[in-house]
């Protein structure tokens, strides 16, 4: 939340300066900075407005200058014919507005750059402000204006189209613990956010089932994926079915056709690695597929 708001507003005719109403104006800034320090911060920043901000009042009166320069010269240049001058004269007075329209079409092409570096050493000094009040639970920020930005907000008198600001420097509360965090990169994320980070596994293709493949033990879908998240390390988590008794052995006795149980040793499953390194649609050797091809 802004609890004040200052506009640097620019002015054509004289050095563009930062706009700050008095101290009893901004009832919300009192409970966090006081009246001597909000003085002070003030008078850093129009001393560093006016030593390194690009003006452009200058550029006004460059113009006026140019233009009075070629009205004397036409005028002279009327004179001159009258009374048979030279009129070298005239031309000699139009070499001036020259020098300065060179000037001014200098002073336009590194205005940008110029503004661009001021930004930047707006941007250090208000962290050092931001760093002296960490403890008030304020920070000083700059940023463009808004549309939702009104004349009463910045105490100025409306309608604020009246006004050219180039940029508004806000005092926000923060919350100092979050603040340090984010500072120093180790603020937690979201919970939604922590949960589309995790590592998506894509396992491939189907196996095909075949007589003798340890597939029909474990089937994977084609379009299956495991997520793994912190607190699963391992990226499979298969299960092997449960061992049952198999009653396959057949026994003649006396024309009766009898079943015996017999217990058959529980099948090799293979393992997490296995699974893994091995391409598709290939099978591994077992005591079992063994037995079976047997």
């Amino acid at each position: 939340m802004a609890l004040a708001s200052f506009p640097l507003i620019i002015r054509r005719w004289k050095r563009s300066s930062l706009y700050h109403a008095e101290y009893s104006k901004y009832p919300q800034l009192q409970e966090y900075l006081t009246e001597e320090d909000f003085l002070s911060r003030m008078d850093t920043i129009n001393k560093h407005i006016f030593n390194e901000y690009p003006h452009a009042w200058i550029d006004t009166y460059l113009f006026i200058a140019a233009v009075i320069l070629v009205i004397a010269a036409a005028i002279f240049s009327v004179v001159a014919r009258a009374i048979t001058l030279s009129m070298w004269y005239p031309l000699i007075i139009l070499i001036a507005p020259a020098i300065i329209a060179f000037i001014t079409t200098k002073r336009k092409n590194t205005y940008y750059m110029k503004l661009n570096n001021y930004y930047d050493s707006l941007q250090s000094r208000l962290k050092e402000f931001s760093s002296l009040d960490v403890t008030r639970q304020i920070k000083w920020n700059f940023r463009r204006l808004k549309e939702t930005d009104t004349a009463v907000g910045m105490n100025l008198r409306p309608p604020l189209s009246r006004y050219r600001i180039n940029f508004v420097i806000d005092i926000i509360q923060i919350d100092t613990e979050n603040e340090l965090l984010a500072e120093e990169g180790e603020a937690l994320p979201a919970y939604n956010l922590a949960i589309r980070r995790d590592v998506v596994l894509a396992v491939g293709p189907e196996v095909e089932q075949v007589p003798g493949n340890r597939s029909e033990y474990i089937t994977v879908p084609s379009s299956a994926a495991l997520v793994m998240t912190s607190e699963q390390y391992s990226p499979l988590t298969l299960q092997p079915p449960a061992y049952y008794e198999n009653q396959s052995t057949i026994r003649a006795n006396n024309n009766n056709i009898e079943l015996d149980s017999v217990l058959y040793p529980p099948p090799a499953y293979l393992t997490n690695e296995e699974i893994i390194n091995s391409p598709p649609n290939t099978t591994t050797s077992s005591p079992v597929s063994a037995t079976n091809n047997r």
